[in-house]
C-alpha cells in the first residue's frame, strides 16, 4: 500500500465499494479524511464562546447549529473531546468519557433547546450528533423525541 497509491487512495476504493454495495451510508464532507474532521475541531473550538459565557447545553446548542451550516454532524465521542477541551465538566466534575452521560447531555440539550421555545435548535441538535456507528445520538419520531440511547 505504502509504495503503490497510498493508504488514502485504498481507503476511497473500499468506501466506494461499501457504499456501492448499500453496506454504508455516503457521509458528509466532515468525514472526507482525519486532516477536515482535525480542522473542524480546531474552528470550532477557537470560535466557541469561554466556558464561563455559557453552560454545557448552551455550547451543545452553538456546535449543533455550526454543524447544521455546514450541513455535517459529529460523532458524540468527538463532541466529548471538544467539551473537555473546552474545561467543561460532568455534573459530578469529571470529564466526558462518552458513555451514557455524553448520550443524557444531548437529550437534555435537545429538551432545554424545546422548553425554551427554540424548536429549529433543538432539532439541529437531534440530528447533529451520531453515535460511532452513525446512527442518530438522538433522534426524531414525528412530533416527539425519543432516545435511542441503549447503552
Amino acid at each position: 500500500m505504502k509504495f503503490n497509491e497510498g493508504a488514502d487512495y485504498f481507503c476511497a476504493k473500499l468506501a466506494e465499494l461499501l457504499i456501492d454495495r448499500k453496506l454504508a451510508p455516503r457521509f458528509p464532507q466532515f468525514l472526507k479524511g482525519q486532516e477536515d474532521a482535525q480542522n473542524v475541531m480546531d474552528y470550532l473550538y477557537r470560535n466557541a464562546s469561554a466556558q464561563s459565557d455559557c453552560d454545557k447545553f448552551e455550547f451543545v446548542g452553538w456546535v449543533a447549529n455550526e454543524l447544521k451550516k455546514r450541513e455535517t454532524f459529529m460523532s458524540v465521542p468527538a463532541l466529548c473531546e471538544l467539551l473537555n477541551k473546552k474545561g467543561y465538566r460532568t455534573n459530578y466534575g469529571t470529564p466526558y468519557d462518552a458513555g451514557r452521560g455524553s448520550y443524557r447531555l444531548v437529550r437534555s440539550a435537545y429538551y432545554r433547546m424545546k422548553n425554551k421555545g427554540e424548536p429549529e435548535r433543538a432539532y439541529n441538535v437531534a440530528l447533529a450528533f451520531r453515535r460511532p456507528n452513525f446512527n442518530y445520538a438522538y433522534s426524531t419520531d414525528s412530533e416527539e423525541t425519543t432516545s435511542t440511547n441503549q447503552d
